[in-house]
């Protein structure tokens, strides 16, 4: 391509810029620049088709206005390019200009075809192509046939669009054009449900632009590739193409492909459960749309946004986006999108307000178009809504009537719904009594369970609990094993972000809770329920009654749960449902999902696990998990009961930290220098092979393996059997599992393989926690030892009178366990203090925990101080240790304790009191010993008066009391300051250390200081990036006018800053004056909101 460039470039210098060659050079330029991406190279050059030289010469300046099309549609510039177009054809007038006029007439086309109006863009192409056929222009006839096809594909006109396509790739003059006519092929048969056919013809045309060196094509097909790996739900291959097409389009300024590329990301994101990630997507693409005028990318857009708030449980957002869409499919006529919509609204409505008619309407609205459109794909779909409708209303048989002729037409034309249609059988199985059904359905449900989308497995979940409450006889599954699947099951529930999916999931729970006569559980998860659906039924528009919906289908699980529960049926007494009474009494024992084996299976678990060895032994994990047990002690007995159960002779365990540093945890018959030395190489090399590759290795006879056979080691100790698992948690391999032996009679199976495996998976969890606890230790340990240096009472830089009985003061209390309360205007440096205080005391080897008591949601800050026990509360997934608890024999440092909760406080002192901790949800409490420093800036005299803090807790608090003074008051530590400053600055960026002039420091002696020392710190540090050698007056003065006397700025409307952009500025700008607290009321929103967006903005506040 550079060769060709600047081959044109030549031939341009060596031609006059009034010939015809001279613009056949510049438009192949033009034309080679917009290829590779170039709009800025491109547009220069085709802007010169805006003369009436150029058009002397009408195929070379119809060449350039093409370019130009293509560079001005792409960055945005559609009315700039309409102007110039319809100024360009008033001027050109009479018969010797009509080919001119033709070309101008298909770039015009294109314009009108994007805002919507196909009618207009059709007339324009009908002219362009009678004046080329009259012509005889071969190739511009082929171009403006091509562009009726495109318009016919948009129009979804599939068979006019296919038989012109399928005639021009049979056309050798049409071979410039055959990569373009193969992506619309290739879309064609995407909008038919033709996938396959599909991505064989885009991936032809991919590979024709990608070696002509056309990037803007090759990107754009790429792109439409990855919309079919979409479709298949091979969502990694998808986000490939979709993030190179994002990084592409976003450096050439292609707005609009870069707009379809933001609503492709989004489908992913919403179909893996980024649902929030999702919304932004689709309306960062809406803002584009329209900011572009460009309708088509607005219909996908808003048509996205609806399904997404339909899943969030954003009624009145959904609808309207839903309403606007449809109206606007129906203007542009586009049939095959307002089949799918009509019926992805039907859905919407059904399971959102449980209006069965207005559902019916819509649903039955997109069958007629896919059957007369002959649309496969949306036909089967809206088969399946229908079948949801009509079981929602009773209707059963036709339901499933529905259901068996979408299946049939999956079967003929590929489509691949077969499971979304079995998820949809389940529940009207179990509503008619079929409980059979519904068994066989769930088992081979189950084992693809890993293959489902988040969506889909939550579904499965609340299917399997439902089938749970119907089958259910108190004594098969204990009361932990109940629990634990109810966890299991509303944990999908939340990562498949559908507010829908999550109450019904907690409303199934709640019934099978009762069931198992778990009242007070089912009261917990009903309540769940039934706040979730509190707060979906907040968003209902205008217009719709609650009360009516809350009477519809949609809602009627819940509202027969919450009566149940009311009345409050004997404990082990199945609930009973109508169903029940229709079934077959006696269920064959070889389809109850009751017997837990059984159930197992159907939930996906290895039939290889289900041996009464591979049961026990992860049943006893469990149970050391569930122990108190030294974590060491822990694991050498969950290894020695793999040894015992896999009759292996030895065997380690192996854990790798976030360095990539190994770790052997433990080992059982076998030493750590045989590990890892040459002459013992085997294991150590199969353990580097299983990290790298993330696979098990199973090696069943060592002395016969290729690989193997020589080794040293094998050799040496006859090894016979060997194998070795990866320990992967959230998706990252942590460590192995390795075992060997020299048996002849024992060599390992894919059985052992499997149970080994199983149980690496449930030490996974554990065993990083084990690890970041490890690692936060060692650096708690680091901390500690910088803490020695950083803050002894030396480095207090201090020479004033105050300041040296704050020193004195510290001297006295450093070796005591009583409590300090240091009181001092923001940014005196309380901090600095209380760490100090830490690291000359007789703690300093223990830990310094701080927390920022303003800074943290009351929502949080219990749960922070306290720690939690696994299953708590929603959300409590595993144990936390709380902060409190996290200062054991070391100094916990509570900054701004006057903004605790009055209620948090009340706790806090107890536990001041009694010197125990009781983490949320334990039933025994452990004995704690920390020093206690607190901080504010506002008195706590002045809290307890105005009844905003507890007196008692007060004079807990206020044992020692240390009043920092503010730096207005002590002047004559400013210059000892400035000097520890500059040196602290020089170290920092690695310069030579800088002088400070007495003009400078006078400048800053007369300064106020309402930020204190870390205004000044702040001061200082400007002036010493600015200086050279030294810090002069003039230094110091550019500073002072930067931060005192800036001119007016720019309003927040005049920059068009976001409101998010406004507020990190104000935030940036007025932290260090004001605490949390003072920050949020002057911005006009909760303390708890400012500590999400300074957590979403990776703003921490400053210490």
């Amino acid at each position: 391509m550079t060769k060709a460039a600047r081959l044109y470039e030549m031939l341009i210098e060596g031609l006059l810029a009034d010939e015809e060659e001279y613009f056949e050079a510049v438009s192949g330029l033009a034309t080679l620049y917009c290829k590779m991406g170039n709009y800025e190279a491109a547009e220069c050059l085709a802007l010169k088709a805006d003369s009436d030289i150029a058009w002397r010469y009408p195929k070379p300046a119809g060449k350039l206005i093409s370019t130009l099309s293509v560079v001005y549609r792409a960055i945005g510039q559609r009315d700039e390019l309409k102007k110039i177009l319809e100024s360009r054809l008033s001027r050109l007038k009479g018969k010797k200009n009509e080919y001119a006029r033709a070309m101008l007439q298909v770039e015009l086309a294109a314009i009108y075809g994007e805002s919507g109006d196909s009618g207009e863009a059709r007339k324009l192409l009908e002219k362009a192509e009678s004046v080329a056929a009259s012509h005889r222009e071969v190739d511009d006839l082929h171009l403006i046939r091509f562009e009726i096809s495109k318009l016919n594909m948009h129009e979804e006109r599939f068979d006019e669009a296919v038989s012109w396509c399928a005639e021009a790739l049979r056309d050798k003059t049409a071979r410039r054009l055959h990569y373009a006519i193969l992506n619309v092929l290739g879309l064609v048969w995407h909008g038919k449900g033709k996938y396959a056919r599909s991505l064989q013809c885009l991936t032809r045309s991919a590979a024709i632009t990608e070696k002509s060196g056309d990037l803007v094509n090759t990107i754009a097909t790429k792109l439409n590739i990855g919309n079919i790996h979409f479709e298949l739900r091979e969502f990694d291959k998808a986000l490939d193409y979709y993030v190179e097409a994002r990084r592409f389009f976003e450096s050439v300024g292609d707005n609009i492909n870069l707009g379809g590329t933001l609503l492709n990301i989004g489908n992913i994101d919403g179909s893996v459960g980024r649902i929030e990630d999702a919304i932004s997507a689709y309306r960062e693409a809406i803002a584009i749309a329209e900011r572009e005028q460009n309708s088509r990318l607005r219909v996908f857009s808003m048509w996205e946004l609806a399904n997404a708030c339909s899943r969030a449980g954003r009624m009145s957002e959904c609808f309207n986006a839903f309403g606007q869409v449809i109206s606007l499919c129906s203007e542009l006529g586009l049939a095959s999108d307002l089949a799918s919509l009509s019926c992805q609204y039907a859905s919407a409505i059904i399971k959102l307000t449980g209006d069965v008619e207005k559902a019916r309407k819509y649903v039955q609205q997109a069958a007629d178009i896919a059957m007369d459109k002959e649309f496969p794909n949306w036909l089967a779909e809206a088969l399946k809504v229908r079948a949801t409708i009509k079981a929602a209303d009773g209707e059963h048989d036709g339901a499933l009537e529905d259901l068996k002729n979408a299946r049939k037409l999956s079967r003929q034309h590929s489509l691949k719904i077969e499971q979304s249609i079995q998820l949809a059988e389940i529940p009207i199985f179990q509503a008619s009594g079929q409980v059979k059904r519904a068994s066989k359905a769930l088992k081979a449900l189950g084992k693809v369970r890993d293959k489902l989308l988040p969506r889909e497995q939550a579904e499965l979940y609340l299917h399997t609990l439902n089938q749970k409450v119907i089958l259910h006889t108190a004594d098969e599954d204990g009361e932990d094993d109940v629990r634990t699947f109810v966890r299991t099951a509303a944990k999908t529930a939340e990562r498949a972000a559908d507010k829908v999916m999550e109450w019904r999931t907690a409303a199934a729970s709640a019934e099978l809770l009762l069931a198992h006569g778990l009242v007070p559980d089912a009261r917990s998860e009903m309540k769940r329920a039934v706040e979730i659906v509190g707060e979906i039924l907040d968003t209902l528009p205008e217009g719709i009654n609650k009360e009516q919906v809350m009477d519809s289908p949609a809602y009627e699980e819940i509202v027969n749960i919450v009566k149940k529960l009311e009345g409050k049926r004997p404990p082990g007494k199945a609930v009973e449902r109508p169903a029940e009474r229709a079934a077959d009494s006696s269920p064959d024992p070889q389809d109850d999902l009751t017997v837990n084996r059984s159930f197992l299976t159907e939930a996906g678990v290895d039939s290889r696990l289900l041996t009464r060895d591979g049961i026990a032994l992860l049943s006893m994990t469990s149970r050391l998990f569930s122990a108190d047990l030294e974590p060491q002690n822990m694991l050498d007995l969950m290894l020695g009961m793999v040894l015992d159960v896999t009759d292996a002779e030895r065997g380690f365990v192996i854990l790798l930290d976030s360095r990539g540093k190994l770790h052997h945890k433990s080992a059982r018959n076998i030493e750590d220098k045989e590990i890892t030395s040459p002459e013992y190489e085997t294991s150590f090399t199969m353990v580097q092979q299983v990290i790298k590759s993330g696979k098990p290795r199973l090696v069943e006879d060592a002395l016969s393996d290729r690989e193997l056979g020589g080794a040293q080691s094998v050799v040496n100790l006859q090894l016979r059997s060997v194998l070795c698992v990866p320990i992967v948690a959230e998706s990252e391999i942590i460590g192995v599992v390795y075992v060997d032996s020299t048996s002849i009679e024992k060599r390992f199976t894919e059985n052992e393989q499997a149970l080994l495996e199983a149980f690496a998976e449930k030490c996974s969890g554990p065993l990083k926690l084990l690890l970041r606890h490890e690692e936060d230790q060692r650096k708690i340990e680091n901390l500690g030892e910088t803490l020695k240096t950083t803050f002894s009472y030396s480095n207090i830089v201090a020479g004033s009178k105050p300041m040296r009985e704050v020193i004195q003061l510290l001297d006295k209390v450093t070796d005591t366990d009583l409590s300090v309360y240091i009181y001092g205007e923001t940014g005196t440096g309380k901090e600095l203090i209380a760490k100090a205080l830490h690291s000359n005391s007789s703690r300093r080897d223990a830990p310094f925990i701080a927390i920022n008591c303003a800074a943290m949601p009351e929502s949080l800050l219990e749960s922070e101080l306290f720690g939690h026990v696994k299953g708590a509360f929603t959300g409590a997934n595993s144990d936390k240790t709380g902060l409190i608890e996290a200062a054991d024999e070391g100094t916990l440092y509570l900054d701004e304790v006057g903004s605790m909760p009055l209620e948090m406080q009340a706790k806090f002192l107890r536990v001041l009191e009694e010197r125990e901790i009781r983490p949320i949800g334990a039933t025994t409490s452990s004995p704690v010993d920390i020093r206690l420093v607190c901080s504010t800036n506002t008195s706590l005299e002045e809290l307890v008066e105005k009844e905003l803090f507890r007196e008692d807790l007060f004079y807990r608090l206020n044992v020692v009391r240390i009043e920092l003074p503010p730096l207005s008051t002590r002047r004559e530590d400013i210059p000892v300051l400035a000097r520890h400053f500059i040196k602290e600055f020089a170290k920092e960026l690695k310069t030579g250390e800088k002088s400070i002039d007495d003009g400078a420091l006078a400048k800053l002696l007369a300064l106020n200081y309402p930020g204190n020392v870390r205004q000044l710190r702040n001061i200082l540090q400007q002036a010493f990036v600015r200086a050279g050698g030294s810090i002069t007056p003039n230094d110091i003065e550019k500073v002072i006018t930067g931060q005192e006397h800036q001119p007016e700025p720019e309003s927040a409307v005049s920059r068009k800053l976001s409101l998010d952009d406004y507020m990190k500025e104000f935030i940036l700008a007025h932290q260090s004056y004001h605490n949390e607290t003072e920050l949020a009321g002057l911005l006009g929103i909760t303390r708890d909101t400012l500590w999400r967006k300074r957590k979403s903005w990776d703003l921490p506040r400053p210490r």
